[in-house]
């Protein structure tokens, strides 16, 4: 029996295949230093730009408190591998119900600037990727590179829902806030940009050459035991240096939102540091009395439920500051 071969018909559906989904591409990212020159122990001013280089508009999404917390993601990586984070200071939130962060529109053409001062970094282990340290220093003079990453991964942006409910302030005072119901949650942003972008620059950071105060203490500190800081001057100049004004001790936390409630101590200072040399000396911030709205308090009463940051400024006779450290801290521990 002979077999017969049947004619091939290729058909226009016969074989489907899918084509990836558009990526938009009109979303640049750029990063670039305002500072000139940065030694340790300065701050270093970056800007950062989104621009939109195509004919529509483009929406994307901001993470809370841009000029707080560096936005994108930003780390510096040094030429023998090392890397940091910027170090954020705690602050206070009084955001309402809906979008944790918010969403931007960029005009086509349009570009959108959201700058950050870096002073204090946070040390990366090398093979968690999480902090080293918790204690923020002066990023070390040497050659960097300062990366930014941002990426939306889909059109859901995280979301909360917050109530209304009495809670007492750590200065003693009740007041109605809103707060978050546990659990995470998004809500969709039709149109919403998504994508992956990169940007980096070149930095180099000259050593020392004016005084520096280094600021270190145990994190979290516990009520009722000594909270020793370890306050540290270097003078890498030639000359000697006079600290003739007054220490002052600011603890500061976000129970006011935009409004830090500050207590205040002092430590009548006049000492000299000279040249190539440091002073060292340690304070208890536990033994202190501090001043809030007039009345003398102790650090446990100020921080008993809330987040708090310790600062240490060298301030003159008209109270301009000459040396200062921030140190965040956290929560006291029972």
């Amino acid at each position: 029996m002979r077999a017969h071969a049947l004619p091939l018909l290729l058909l226009p559906w016969t074989l489907c295949l899918a084509e990836p989904a558009p990526v938009d591409r009109a979303l640049k990212l750029s990063v670039s230093l305002e500072t000139q020159n940065p030694e340790e122990g300065g701050e270093i001013r970056v800007r950062t730009m989104f621009e939109n280089s195509g004919d529509k508009p483009i929406q994307f999404y901001v993470t809370p408190h841009p000029n707080l917390v560096p936005f994108p993601r930003m780390v510096l990586e040094r030429e023998d591998g090392a890397r940091f984070e910027p170090s954020v200071p705690p602050f206070g939130s009084l955001r309402e119900s809906g979008i944790i962060g918010r969403i931007d529109t960029l005009a086509p053409h349009g570009k959108a600037e959201f700058p950050f001062t870096l002073s204090r970094v946070l040390p990366l282990d090398p093979k968690t990727g999480q902090w080293a340290s918790r204690n923020p220093s002066p990023l070390p003079a040497g050659r960097y590179v300062l990366r930014l990453s941002y990426e939306q991964a889909s059109e859901e942006v995280p979301c909360e829902e917050r109530k209304p409910a009495q809670v007492r302030l750590p200065n003693g005072r009740k007041a109605a806030l809103p707060l978050p119901d546990p659990g995470a949650h998004t809500t969709p942003v039709e149109g919403l940009w998504t994508g992956a972008l990169k940007a980096e620059c070149p930095l180099q950071v000259g050593p020392r050459t004016r005084p520096f105060l280094f600021l270190k203490a145990p994190v979290p500190p516990q009520a009722g035991r000594p909270f020793l800081a370890e306050l540290v001057v270097e003078n890498p100049g030639p000359k000697p240096v006079s600290l003739l004004g007054t220490w002052k001790i600011f603890l500061s936390d976000g129970s006011k939102g935009g409004r830090d409630e500050v207590a205040l101590a002092e430590i009548p200072e006049a000492r000299q540091v000279e040249a190539g040399k440091r002073l060292d000396f340690t304070v208890d911030l536990n033994a202190l009395e501090y001043r809030v709205d007039g009345r003398k308090i102790s650090l446990a009463e100020f921080t008993v439920q809330s987040a708090f940051q310790v600062s240490v400024r060298l301030v003159d006779a008209e109270g301009r500051m000459l040396i200062y450290q921030d140190l965040p801290v956290g929560r006291m521990a029972p």
